[in-house]
């Protein structure tokens, strides 16, 4: 479950201005420099990782779906890997591809690395987050 699910994602849920299974939602890997904060407002200002086999921006997610149970609603998406990447970091940031809005921010546990190798985000089985 995430570090913090972002204010400025929660507003424009509340507008009607993100759908969670219809847009470009990606994911950046952060890290360990980064502090998150539910004021955070722009993918752009985040200490995204550096290395080989990544780039800029990370990657889309995929199978991105709401499951509804009672008064929550958990979001899920497939695992992220990234096969052949020589990096490190500390979180996982959900953003909207194109403007960087902020979704929600993930601990990876601590410093994750790989070094010539697979390098994997499996999200919580229970979402990615949860809203009640």
């Amino acid at each position: 479950m995430p570090g913090v699910v972002y204010g400025c994602f929660k507003r424009a849920c509340m507008r009607g201005e993100i759908n969670l299974e219809k847009d470009a939602l990606r994911c950046m890997l952060a890290t360990a420099e980064y502090k998150p904060d539910a004021a955070d407002d722009d993918a752009a200002r985040i200490p995204e990782v550096e290395g080989k086999g990544y780039r800029e921006g990370g990657k889309r997610l995929t199978g991105c779906r709401v499951a509804e149970g009672g008064d929550d609603g958990a979001f899920h998406a497939d695992d992220l890997e990234w096969p052949d990447a020589t990096i490190a970091a500390r979180w996982a940031v959900v953003y909207r591809g194109g403007d960087g809005l902020l979704v929600a921010c993930v601990s990876l546990g601590g410093e994750v690395s790989s070094d010539n190798g697979p390098f994997r985000v499996a999200w919580d089985k229970d979402g990615i987050f949860t809203l009640s």
